[in-house]
């Protein structure tokens, strides 16, 4: 009796040390794993850094290195710890890490939102009196309408409306250019016109005119179109040279491609020498060359013609380049 007890007590005993080395074994493997799963993590978070340009270089090296270094460790404290705790904690800092890399691609697709559209936006409107019948395009089908427009800028985006009109609207009108707002804008108040077709900042420029335009005139149509930004060809070193960036504001709802009054300009001039920033803010009623037209006007109205426009009026008030 007393050697079946033994023997009883030799296969249990057997069969426990054979579950503790499974158990062993899994727990390697996991920890394996979750090593691995840190790895791929930290990988990825450094490469989403390093590829984060707004970040200067030095503290995207330092970062680097602090998550490598935590790599390290939390390995090693995986491989010698049998706790769970370790795996937790380990798990914990994984989702941390890969709740980093997708706010670092948040923040990289914020910032090329806002610095790197290409392109702007223009709208075009055929504007009616708000007391007119007039309800939409179709309305004017068969009446041989007299559309007012003006040719001091934006004339471009103003015919593509007007073709558009007459192939997609199917609708026949008498076109009447102006050079002059206010004689457009009176001749559609006093009935001479049954609507104008004025771009988004002709609209904002007419406003300034005409004090309650927006309350006595109402937009029965909108025409899209974009236009390729002129980039700066002037490539800077931004590490050691000297550059300036214009910021700029409009005062319109929308996409921030879109052209209006610039309400907002600033030139911040940027020594990475001496680390020094310049602000230099000028008032938008500034009385100014517009560029492309020889002409004095305030400088929020350059906005009208596109941030190119704004941006090359400045340089030449400046006497400096975008860029420099």
């Amino acid at each position: 009796m007393h050697k079946k007890d033994k023997y009883k007590n030799s296969k249990r005993n057997t069969i426990k040390s054979k579950q503790t080395s499974e158990k062993l074994k899994f727990d390697r493997t996991l920890s394996k794993v979750i090593v691995g799963v840190v790895i791929l993590a930290v990988v990825l978070l450094v490469y989403a850094i390093v590829g984060f340009g707004a970040l200067p270089l030095r503290y995207r090296v330092i970062a680097s290195l602090l998550l490598i270094l935590l790599a390290v460790v939390l390995g090693r404290w995986l491989v010698k710890s049998r706790r769970n705790t370790s795996k937790i904690v380990s798990l914990m800092i994984v989702v941390a890490l890969l709740f980093g890399v997708t706010q670092v691609s948040v923040l990289r697709n914020f910032i090329g939102r806002v610095t790197g559209s290409s392109t702007e936006h223009n709208l075009v409107h055929v504007v009616v009196m708000e007391a007119s019948p007039h309800e939409s395009m179709r309305d004017f089908k068969d009446l041989n309408p007299s559309f007012g427009s003006t040719s001091l800028a934006d004339s471009n985006f103003i015919n593509q409306a007007q073709e558009e009109i007459k192939t997609k609207d199917k609708i026949e009108f008498n076109a009447v250019s102006f050079t002059d707002y206010i004689e457009m804008t009176d001749a559609l108040y006093d009935g001479s016109l049954d609507a104008l077709i004025i771009s988004e900042g002709h609209g904002a420029f007419i406003e300034e005119i005409k004090e309650n335009f927006s309350e006595e005139t109402r937009i029965i149509a909108t025409y899209s179109y974009e236009k390729e930004v002129e980039q700066p060809a002037r490539e800077v070193d931004v590490s050691s040279e000297t550059f300036s960036i214009f910021i700029t504001g409009i005062d319109t709802y929308g996409k921030l491609s879109s052209v209006s009054r610039s309400d907002v300009n600033m030139v911040m001039t940027v020594n990475p020498t001496t680390h020094q920033i310049l602000l230099t803010s000028i008032p938008r009623d500034y009385h100014v060359t517009l560029h492309s037209f020889g002409v004095k006007d305030k400088l929020t109205h350059a906005g009208i013609y596109g941030v190119m426009e704004s941006v090359k009026t400045l340089e030449d008030l400046l006497s400096s380049q975008a860029g420099e």
